[in-house]
């Protein structure tokens, strides 16, 4: 709010002096406060010492891929696509994969069920996709677990042929709805 975070405030004076005190998880935690205040054309901002902590401390967390994000790949591949795989954007999200085609980049989110409570994105996830899309433009494409999981089959063959028909569909949705552009393999 404004008397905690507006102008005149102390919050980023106090966030400064104690720079130093700062553990992993808080520099994280001011790094999202740092992004939602970006989000939202909100001053005053981290000193540039501290945001670049926060950035590090951001960027240095481990990734970890899934053979679920694998097989995902493996369709795109076998669609054509050369997916770029645990790609960084400039403000330090981890895309999974990111697929180029006639000019549009889609970024392709393997979310597995810790992004889910239930069968609605957790905060983080909404938070990730929000900011991507309002601070770096991307155009998202989610690949929910449950929805992979239905396109299997006994007769592998048709099981692959549903997930490339799955991914498909849904980037050319994407594209769609970003450029009306349509897509075609």
């Amino acid at each position: 709010s404004q008397a905690m975070f507006g102008p005149g405030s102390r919050f980023v004076e106090l966030c400064a002096k104690a720079d130093a005190d700062f553990k992993v998880e808080e520099l994280l935690q001011l790094y999202q406060w740092q992004l939602w205040r970006q989000e939202h054309a909100a001053y005053p901002q981290l000193s540039r010492g501290l945001h670049r902590r926060c950035y590090n401390a951001f960027v240095e967390a481990e990734i970890h891929s899934s053979y679920f994000q694998r097989d995902v790949v493996a369709s795109l591949r076998a669609l054509g696509l050369q997916p770029r795989v645990e790609v960084r954007t400039a403000l330090g999200f981890i895309l999974d994969v990111v697929v180029s085609f006639r000019g549009n980049e889609v970024s392709v989110e393997v979310d597995g069920p810790f992004h889910f409570i239930g069968r609605r994105p957790d905060g983080s996830t909404k938070l990730k996709r929000r900011q991507l899309k309002a601070l770096e433009g991307a155009s998202l494409l989610s690949v929910p677990y449950w929805e992979w999981e239905a396109l299997k089959d006994k007769n592998e063959e048709i099981g692959q042929i549903r997930k490339q028909g799955y991914l498909r569909d849904k980037t050319n949705g994407v594209v769609r709805s970003a450029n009306h552009v349509k897509w075609r393999i």
